[in-house]
Parts: C-alpha cells; structure tokens; sequence
C-alpha cells in the first residue's frame, strides 16, 4: 500500500520531468497518453493525447510512430501533421498496432515554434505479439 501512495506521488514528477525540452526556449511537449514503456497487444489500437506550448508561438507539428532512429513506420498509419497558431495546442489520435509486430517503437513527436526552434521528441512505448 505504501509503495503504491509513493508511485501516485512520484508520478506527476516522472511524466515533468520525461516531458520537457532540452532546448532552451524550444516549445514543450507532454504526452499525458500512453505512459511511456506501456506494453500493448499485437492487433490492438491504443489512443495518443498530448499537448504542446510555447511561450511565444507555436508554428508546426509532425507525429509518427518511429523506430529508435526517427525512422518513421508506416505501418501503424500515423503520419500526422499541420501548422500551429498560438502558445498551446492539444493533440490526439489513434494507433492501430499491425498484426505480427513486436518490439519497441516510438510515438515521435516534432514541434517547432515562431522562432523555428524544435522540439524533437520520442516518447517509448512496446509491443508484445
């Protein structure tokens, strides 16, 4: 019971501190679904949830699902992208896991601001056949 009081409370920290950009003044990232290292079934569709910020301005977006490269995969049919406008932006969508894949992929998230400075992030999650 005490460890689980102690996850709960260490949790808001770990998703802060997974989320922020490393660039200084780059726009945020925080993807609030799926936890990062979440495990999901071959065959299975899981939802995305995120939402991005700039203290100036939010100019773009692309969203694919990678490999540990930045290679994007076409296969879970996410490529996703479009122009921002305004300091903050709430994304969501769906990925649908092909049959016969396992191992670990990456939701790979790229967010530019006004200035052009990019936030360039990949966020964990596995697959189990």
């Amino acid at each position: 019971m005490r460890a689980i009081f102690l996850f709960i409370g260490l949790l808001p920290l770990i998703l802060l501190g997974s989320a922020c950009s490393k660039i200084k003044g780059a726009p945020s990232v925080y993807v609030t679904n799926p936890i990062e290292h979440t495990h999901f079934d071959t065959g299975h569709t899981f939802q995305v949830a995120a939402s991005f910020t700039d203290n100036k301005g939010l100019a773009s977006y692309q969203v694919t699902v990678s490999d540990a490269s930045g290679n994007a995969l076409m296969e879970f049919g996410l490529d996703d992208s479009g122009s921002l406008s305004g300091k903050s932006h709430t994304y969501s969508a769906s990925v649908n896991i092909p049959n016969g894949v396992e191992g670990t992929y990456y939701l790979h998230f790229i967010v530019i601001d006004d200035d052009g400075k990019k936030n360039d992030k990949l966020h964990e999650f596995h697959v189990d056949n």
